[in-house]
């Protein structure tokens, strides 16, 4: 069985960071044609994305992202299947966090200054083909977590970016 993957990681600010957007990047298959699919089913993972680790923010912001998702793909003319054997898509969510260490500059050591530790929130979306497993697109954004607050306008910008590459459905199949 094959299947078509559009694997997006997101990560975004769960708290105050300052206002900033988060940071996106995306690749598509050069051979794979998303826009001839047209249904989908949705797959939430408790295992967080590779690299990072679960946390307990983890659900609501699965929690926030499943409409979102949704949302976007019904934008571009995507619809939910009633089943996944009736899917032309899996859509698998998943999020977690990672801690990053920021070094001080040569001069800011030298004053003193010790090491930051930061937090990176992260949700990923891979979808893929059900019949294919095809891997037809991969996005990611991420962002510093200042807080165990997640905020829906992270959540609604982030996978708003993320998804904007996606093909319009093709109809009429």
């Amino acid at each position: 069985m094959s299947a078509l993957r559009i694997a997006a990681v997101v990560a975004f600010l769960a708290g105050a960071c300052g206002g900033t957007k988060p940071e996106v990047s995306t690749s598509a298959s050069s051979s794979a044609r998303m826009g001839s699919h047209k249904s989908y089913v949705i797959a939430l993972t408790e295992k967080p994305p590779q690299g990072y680790s679960p946390a307990k923010r983890s659900k609501v912001v699965l929690d926030m992202a499943r409409p979102k998702v949704e949302a976007e793909l019904g934008k571009k003319g995507y619809v939910v299947a009633a089943a996944e054997e009736q899917a032309d898509m899996i859509v698998e969510l998943a999020a977690g966090v990672r801690v990053v260490v920021d070094q001080p500059t040569a001069a800011a050591a030298a004053r003193g200054a010790e090491q930051d530790l930061d937090e990176v929130s992260t949700l990923t979306v891979n979808i893929l083909d059900r019949k294919t497993k095809e891997n037809l697109f991969a996005g990611s954004a991420k962002k510093e977590v200042h807080s165990q607050t997640v905020k829906d306008d992270d959540v609604t910008t982030a996978v708003a970016e993320m998804l904007e590459p996606i093909p319009m459905a093709e109809h009429g199949r």
